[in-house]
């Protein structure tokens, strides 16, 4: 089926509008990148961050390739492009997934660590008796 959109001959959109905006996804990345490298955190889950950041560093510029330079009556390059945008997505969808997946992992062992057991009123736990309730919070009398 013929649309429209598949007829066009221009991009999707214009590079003056999308490049300062992926330029400054691009900054934002890469510094939370280098923040993740000096950052005090488990091994395994510097490992997903960066390997996610980096998958994210790559897909900005296939992003602004398939909304500014290719348009959609060029078919093989437009659906290769967006192709791999798809894929890219899922897979930094999958690995913030498996960041989930490991940040539980992680509570869980340091809980047993702590020997509160998995149904631990987290409330106990000594830091918890040191900081201050919030400004909305009851106060106890």
């Amino acid at each position: 089926m013929t649309t429209l959109a598949s007829l066009s001959v221009q991009p999707l959109a214009p590079l003056w509008f999308v490049a300062p905006m992926a330029a400054t996804a691009f900054l934002v990345v890469a510094a939370h990148l280098l923040a993740c490298l000096h950052a005090e955190m488990p091994p395994s889950r510097r490992r997903i961050r960066l390997a996610n950041g980096t998958l994210m560093l790559l897909t900005l510029p296939v992003l602004t390739y398939a909304l500014c330079f290719v348009a959609p009556s060029d078919g093989r390059p437009f659906i290769i492009a967006w192709t791999m945008l798809a894929g890219s997505t899922t897979l930094v969808m999958g690995l913030a997934w498996l960041d989930v997946a490991n940040n539980l992992r992680l509570a869980a062992r340091e809980r047993r660590a702590l020997g509160l057991g998995d149904a631990a009123d987290l409330t106990t736990l000594p830091l918890a008796a040191t900081t201050r309730p919030a400004n909305d919070a009851p106060q106890a009398s």
